[in-house]
């Protein structure tokens, strides 16, 4: 019997360390698939911001665009009144002939 406890406290010792290294293991496992959802989540909730921010951005940029065009759109039509005065007074009798159209063509 004395000759058989050292083994079978050997087997124990064995085993209890197999056991103990295989939780280490998953534990380990376990941390760095969660390590890597965390840092998942956070990438797509940084990637959710930038979207908002460019969209955003996006619309701001397409109201200055709207914005502008309807200044281009004023200007030109301040213009063609301007022609169209100059011409009623009789200073310019043909508007193509106009010095103040060649303006425009500049």
């Amino acid at each position: 019997m004395t000759e058989i406890l050292p083994v079978i406290t050997a087997l124990s010792g064995t085993l209890l360390g197999s056991i103990g290294t295989w939780l280490a293991i998953r534990k380990d496992q376990r941390d760095a698939r969660n390590q890597v959802l965390h840092e998942a989540n956070t990438t797509i909730d940084l990637l959710k911001e930038q979207n908002e921010t460019l969209r955003t951005s996006l619309s701001n940029a397409e109201q200055r665009e709207a914005r502008l065009e309807a200044r281009v759109a004023e200007l030109e039509r301040e213009y063609r009144n301007l022609i169209r005065s100059i011409s009623a007074m009789g200073m310019c009798k043909d508007p193509s002939n106009c010095p103040v159209s060649k303006l425009h063509e500049s």
